[in-house]
Formats: structure tokens, C-alpha cells, sequence
């Protein structure tokens, strides 16, 4: 993946969220979004796809470790972190058009530069 090519925790953050995005918003990638949810498959093909998303899981909370201990993006929970920002991703397949002004790649630029952005911010509370 493009985004073991830096070691740069925030890079790899922002390069993870823009790949991911294009792949959302390929044909192929709306419709996984978007399909039944794996719990309507029969348990020998549900748990692969569930242990692959739970290993995406992993290393993404990883990433937002990593950037938090280099103080790039405020301290947290890393859980909590990733759900906020894979809802709004992973909502894009909703209502996103390849007929409308902006490639996935686009979008992934900009909403990379939202989270970033977010997360750089001032401390929550608690």
C-alpha cells in the first residue's frame, strides 16, 4: 500500500484515508459499502471478512497511535478516533456520483485534510 511507503505518522494517516476513499468510490468498492451486512453471510464466509476487518481495524487505530505519539494529532482514544472518521468515510458510498464534479481521488484529498485538520485541534473533553 502507498501508505507503508512513509514513516511519517500523520503521511501514512493521510495517504491510508485518501486510498481508502478512492476505493470507496470505484464500482466496486460502493457496492462492498454498501452490501448486506456481513452478519447475513453463513459463518464460513463471514469470518474471513470479519477477521480482514478487524486486521484493517488494527492497523488503522495503530496509525493514529503512532501520530498521537509524536504529538502530530491530539491525544485520545484511538478507537474512538477511527470510528469518527471511517462514519463519515464510509458514508461517502452513499452519495457519491462518478458522474458528479469530483473524482474519489479528489475527494479523498479533501476529506484526508478534514480529518487531519480535526484531529490536529483542540484537546476533547474528559
Amino acid at each position: 500500500m502507498a501508505f507503508a511507503a512513509s514513516e511519517d505518522p500523520l503521511e501514512r494517516l493521510r495517504l491510508y484515508i485518501v486510498h481508502y476513499i478512492d476505493l470507496v468510490t470505484s464500482e466496486l468498492g460502493s457496492y462492498a459499502v454498501l452490501a448486506e451486512p456481513v452478519t447475513a453471510l453463513p459463518p464460513e464466509h463471514a469470518e474471513p471478512i470479519r477477521r480482514r476487518m478487524r486486521e484493517a481495524d488494527r492497523a488503522l487505530r495503530d496509525m493514529v497511535q503512532a501520530a498521537m505519539e509524536t504529538e502530530a494529532i491530539v491525544p485520545g482514544d484511538p478507537k474512538l478516533v477511527v470510528a469518527f472518521f471511517m462514519g463519515a468515510i464510509n458514508h461517502i458510498a452513499r452519495w457519491y456520483s462518478p458522474d458528479g464534479p469530483l473524482t474519489g481521488r479528489q475527494i479523498g484529498e479533501i476529506f484526508s485534510a478534514f480529518v487531519l485538520n480535526g484531529l490536529r485541534g483542540a484537546r476533547p473533553p474528559g
